[in-house]
């Protein structure tokens, strides 16, 4: 292994926008980066400098725990080819793949569901979690909660191997200095309030009925306020379809469809009166951190995760989930300017404890930390078994 330049392998489902950015960071940092995915006939955006390896499609790919066994055999082959110096592994249920005997650093990485939701929900996924997670060499995730999540179910309690590493905010993107005005201009929204959410539809966790129903108190006082949804209209079902026909919300709902988060996100953001993301569970949340980096006021709901570097009230209006009565009242708060929040020292926490350029810093020195004590270790054996 070059000391300066490390191969590293990252197993993950295609267009993940969050290891996107941690292979950018490691690409940038002129590491040799592969990137091996599941191919269900998504468009990828590649970055310049990335090895793409998609695995075969089947049709049994959208089966979410039948598809890990039949790829089995073809990554052991692809990373015996490779050779990697790290194979990270993102996603808890992808942990099968770390039963692979490498001479590569073994690291996997927790999303929030895969811990926080997922092993409620399938109780047999508990006993494979505590099996497997003795074949890792090092575990990461993006927040408090994940962490104790993944201790219950058997990640190490060892600080030096298991840790907290936010994928963190590109403030090259997202920033106090984007241009504002672009969107109202795209869509001709001249002074209307906007509400902006970028969470998707097709998951109920994000709870769109409660976004959508809470604008019948919002209109009350802002009869020309605009929901901007960052989703098709299509992708609604029939029932809240309807909801919208029968109350006439057509005209304070936006469905703007998906936006590429490099280039256009951050001007949705930053012409935003208010973002909000309120889903029933979440661990690190990507949107309402990129808002606060373009000084967004935000409603979000309550949750564990918020409280590790947040003060309600001071850095963001919080809610109760499914609460559409709630989640108006702080909506108008927002738009009235009623509120006290602090959006500088929003900005400055995020600066400074989810900073992308920061966080993947702490993970490539945590790859190299455990790299050079497996070094040590082996030069330890070595020298007893000579003497």
């Amino acid at each position: 292994m070059n000391r300066n330049k490390l191969k590293i392998a990252f197993l993950h489902r295609a267009n993940d926008p969050y290891t996107l950015e941690r292979i950018k960071y490691f690409i940038k940092n002129n590491h040799e980066v592969f990137s091996i995915m599941f191919d269900l006939g998504e468009t990828v955006s590649e970055p310049d400098g990335l090895i793409t390896i998609k695995l075969r499609k089947t049709i049994l790919d959208k089966i979410p725990f039948v598809k890990r066994v039949i790829h089995y055999f073809e990554i052991k082959r692809i990373l015996k080819q490779i050779n990697p110096d790290v194979l990270h592994v993102v996603n808890a249920l992808n942990l099968f793949y770390l039963y692979y005997k490498c001479k590569g650093l073994k690291v996997i990485e927790n999303q929030g569901t895969d811990v926080i939701l997922t092993p409620k929900r399938f109780k047999f996924l508990i006993p494979f979690y505590r099996f497997m997670y003795k074949k890792v060499d090092a575990v990461v995730q993006d927040s408090e909660v994940a962490y104790k999540s993944g201790l219950k179910y058997g990640a190490p309690e060892n600080n030096h191997m298991n840790k907290i590493i936010e994928i963190g905010i590109d403030f090259n993107i997202f920033n106090k200095n984007v241009t504002k005005d672009i969107i109202r201009k795209t869509y001709n929204l001249s002074n209307r309030k906007i509400v902006f959410c970028s969470r998707g539809v097709v998951n109920p966790i994000y709870n769109i009925d409660t976004i959508i129903k809470s604008i019948l108190t919002v209109r009350k006082n802002f009869p020309g306020c605009i929901y901007i949804l960052t989703a098709e209209k299509d992708q609604l079902n029939s029932q809240l379809s309807g909801f919208i026909r029968k109350h006439n919300l057509e005209k304070n709902i936006l469905f703007a469809g998906h936006q590429n988060r490099i280039k256009n996100l951050k001007y949705f953001y930053r012409d935003a009166d208010v973002n909000i993301s309120v889903p029933s569970s979440d661990s690190s949340p990507f949107s309402v951190y990129e808002s606060m980096a373009c000084l967004t006021p935000n409603v979000v709901t309550d949750l564990p995760w918020l409280y590790s570097k947040f003060i309600p009230g001071k850095h963001l209006l919080v809610c109760p989930a499914r609460d559409e009565e709630a989640l108006a009242e702080k909506i108008n708060t927002a738009l009235n300017g009623n509120h006290n929040l602090d959006l500088l020292s929003a900005y400055d926490i995020v600066y400074e404890k989810i900073n992308l350029m920061r966080e993947n810093e702490r993970l490539e020195s945590l790859y190299r930390t455990i790299l050079h004590y497996r070094t040590e270790k082996v030069i330890e054996n070595k020298l007893l078994f000579n003497t």
